[in-house]
């Protein structure tokens, strides 16, 4: 059972020269622009209540789903003078990685692929895999679809879940079939390919018994297979190419996972050479439209870089896990505060983009 409360966003505004919106440029089938010219036309954002809110775009609006205590949010500018609907499980249950199926539906599993039971034994977490659908003036409704799967993603018509270090895939009658082996795999948007880890690298391995920085696994579809080494953070771009982000050396417990290097790269075809597209990045996600990739550089501040050509520009000073809207013109990162009575707290940040116009 789901009861709804509210939520207030914070609404920022900032003054730019002149721009053309992102939607006025698509229209008209102007080329994509580098990185130096994108422009910040407005801000808002809402601050989180859990330390890893974990938001993703709805893909048909710029309605956010995000985590929230002991249940989710779904957020929207300016709606209701701000209030945003909240829900809470009445068995107090923690959700964990949305990802929209569509617009009208969402799907959540548990906080860690296994637990360790009281006697030593290693098992998938049974908290469950659920599908939400958002009706408007009716309760959300509920779908439970299994009682294991960690990092649900959708891939085409089913469902790619964890379990343990296996990759399983749920029909939504809630049927599931096994892929293989390899860890949390990112399937391609209205595509074939799949993307996993030959070892969990940021988690204890209870199974391979493989270096800890083993290849990503890039099946760009039946047998045709390449392997990035020490790859982790895989993600396919708008062209059917895939960045991920290599690690210098295996992460320490207790140190950031990026802390001794990394380098993005790009792989735009199979069997193609990989490009350097920059150093001690985290966190990317490619443009859904554009050659354009956002993410955390050293400094913590988010980035957009082209996959051209490599160049960067800062978009915003302090952020991570920048995620672009389905249409890509919003781009989204969590803040930390720094100072007030919210010091310490995620603060949701996006930034409604435009493109310098070249014609003045």
């Amino acid at each position: 059972m789901l009861r709804t409360q509210a939520w207030f966003p914070v609404i920022r505004f900032t003054f730019v020269g002149v721009v053309v919106p992102l939607l006025l440029l698509t229209a008209c089938g102007r080329p994509p622009p580098p990185p130096q010219a994108l422009k910040v036309l407005r801000e808002y954002g809402w601050e989180a209540n859990v330390a890893d809110p974990q938001p993703a775009w709805n893909p048909a609006s710029y309605q956010v789903v995000a985590r929230s205590a002991a249940g989710f949010v779904l957020l929207d500018e300016g709606k209701g003078q701000g209030q945003q609907e909240y829900f809470s499980s009445k068995e107090k249950r923690e959700y964990h990685h949305p990802a929209w199926l569509d617009g009208r539906r969402f799907v959540v599993g548990p906080s860690t692929n296994v637990v360790t039971t009281d006697d030593g034994r290693v098992v998938p977490n049974t908290d469950g895999v659920q599908v939400f659908t958002i009706q408007p003036g009716r309760p959300v409704a509920t779908l439970e679809l299994g009682l294991v799967g960690y990092h649900p993603r959708p891939w085409k018509d089913r469902i790619v879940v964890q379990v343990d270090q296996r990759i399983g895939l749920y029909d939504l009658n809630g049927h599931m079939t096994e892929f293989g082996q390899g860890f949390l795999a990112e399937p391609q948007p209205k595509g074939a390919g799949l993307a996993f880890q030959e070892t969990p690298v940021f988690t204890p391995d209870h199974w391979t018994a493989k270096s800890p920085l083993g290849n990503l696994v890039v099946r760009w579809r039946p047998g045709k297979i390449d392997l990035i080494a020490r790859a982790v953070q895989p993600r396919w771009t708008t062209d059917g190419g895939l960045i991920a982000i290599q690690l210098n050396k295996v992460p320490v417990s207790g140190r950031d996972w990026w802390a001794d290097g990394t380098t993005l790269v790009y792989m735009a075809k199979p069997g193609t050479k990989m490009v350097v597209l920059g150093q001690n990045l985290r966190n990317p996600d490619p443009h859904p439209q554009w050659p354009l990739v956002a993410a955390t550089d050293q400094d913590g501040r988010v980035v957009v870089i082209s996959l051209k050509d490599g160049s960067q520009r800062v978009i915003a000073q302090q952020g991570e896990r920048p995620r672009w809207s389905g249409d890509g013109h919003r781009l989204l990162y969590e803040e930390t505060l720094l100072t007030g009575t919210s010091a310490g707290r995620i603060y949701l940040h996006v930034l409604v983009l435009g493109v310098e116009n070249p014609e003045r």
